[in-house]
């Protein structure tokens, strides 16, 4: 709390039983500024089901996520379903990644009697859709929480 800035990101990678393990923590500040930006990611980590350890602040946070949604979020999955194809080339993958990629390619596109120029006029149409909803949407434009945010980073930050 006082004139020192926080760690605000803390990254770790080992190697676990030959399994590559990689964790990255945010400082409660930051992550609560990430949520606040309409950051997906955030709340993906937030809100997912495998949680292996929670806390009454965690449990917190996730009841103050309706406060933080906004009409901006779908730009968020158009961003990542846009942008897969050239993460996967980027990504540092564990060995089998290109053997399993392949398998599930092979499945997917091998055998599937589909004709692509319907899939992608398919997709075409849930893009439309998607903008539609967003567009009708009552989700307000920018969070509403954070008052009840700042609170929350100032309680957490006292308690140590």
């Amino acid at each position: 709390m006082g004139l020192r800035e926080p760690e605000e990101t803390r990254s770790l990678a080992w190697v676990r039983f030959g399994v590559e393990m990689d964790l990255v923590t945010h400082h409660v500040r930051k992550f609560v500024r990430l949520m606040l930006r309409r950051n997906g990611h955030v709340l993906e980590q937030l809100l997912s089901p495998p949680v292996a350890h929670t806390t009454e602040e965690h449990r917190e946070l996730i009841a103050l996520v309706p406060g933080v949604l906004t009409g901006h979020h779908a730009h968020h999955y158009r961003e990542v379903q846009a942008r897969l194809p050239t993460l996967l080339e980027q990504v540092d993958a564990p060995g089998c990644l290109p053997e399993l990629t392949a398998a599930k390619a092979e499945q997917e596109h091998g055998s599937a009697d589909v004709e692509h120029a319907r899939v992608a006029a398919d997709v075409e149409r849930l893009h439309a859709v998607l903008d539609a909803a967003q567009a009708a949407s009552a989700l307000p434009d920018a969070p509403s929480a954070h008052a009840a945010l700042h609170d929350f980073v100032v309680r957490v930050r006292r308690a140590g």
